[in-house]
């Protein structure tokens, strides 16, 4: 049923799909995330990288997805020790895995990037425009890797932290350098987000929406351009604001 001002319909609607995603480590129980159903390969490549499961691609010599299931079957080259418990993962605030631990595998980012303000802004509003499944449900984040020119991977997810994970891991798998691309994302941009970045040294990260505090602080520690509510023709630059050229 949807009622507007005085008038009341009924009639279906679109909604987005979530179901939860169990990933298995070397037949071990590991991970189950809530997430939207799809690129669910690079999904739980992006997870593992993010989490420092693994850091090569040769880690990984298969992955078996039970799409009927829903079940990604991971196989490792190297050594794995499965936690006690296996993690279930919502799509909430609380759903990053990403401690303050992993700042030891982030280094300082010391890319001369620049990017001028405009094409930077020109890129979002494509970016916003990119999201077909947004715009039929309203129920997605969308994350965006771009070169200073172009969109070159886009993802969907229910949950933010998903959806950076699905770029991550389609930019790990083709080999793709992010050490000259940027972030785009459609959700805040918590200290988990920002060090999902840094790990693979993104020296630009944007949204449309607000970072934390924590996020702020580690991206002037890691010199990370942090850009957030950039929207219309304005944007807030938080930290890195060298690489912003107005």
């Amino acid at each position: 049923m949807k009622i507007d001002a005085d008038a009341t319909t009924w009639g279906t609607d679109l909604v987005v799909d979530e179901a939860p995603l169990s990933i298995h480590i070397n037949g071990h129980r590991y991970a189950t995330l809530m997430c939207t159903p799809a690129s669910i390969e690079y999904l739980v490549l992006g997870y593992l990288l993010s989490s420092g499961v693994i850091h090569e691609l040769n880690n990984v010599s298969d992955i078996e997805v039970d799409e009927s299931n829903l079940i990604a079957k991971v196989s490792l080259t190297v050594p794995f020790l499965p936690d006690a418990r296996e993690k279930t993962l919502t799509t909430g605030c609380g759903k990053g895995e990403i401690y303050l631990e992993v700042l030891q595998f982030c280094r300082y980012n010391d890319t001369e990037m620049i990017l001028g303000a405009l094409a930077l802004l020109s890129l979002v509003s494509r970016f916003n425009k990119s999201s077909r499944l947004f715009q039929e449900t309203g129920g997605v984040h969308s994350g965006a890797i771009c070169s200073t020119e172009e969109i070159l991977l886009f993802h969907e997810d229910i949950g933010r932290h998903s959806a950076v994970d699905k770029l991550i891991g389609e930019a790990f798998a083709k080999r793709l350098n992010l050490a000259d691309k940027l972030l785009l994302t459609s959700g805040r941009l918590s200290s988990e987000i920002l060090l999902k970045a840094a790990k693979q040294s993104i020296p630009i990260i944007v949204s449309r929406s607000a970072p934390t505090a924590l996020a702020i602080e580690l991206a002037l520690r890691l010199n990370v351009t942090l850009v957030g509510f950039a929207r219309g023709n304005r944007m807030n630059i938080y930290s890195g604001a060298g690489r912003i050229k107005a």
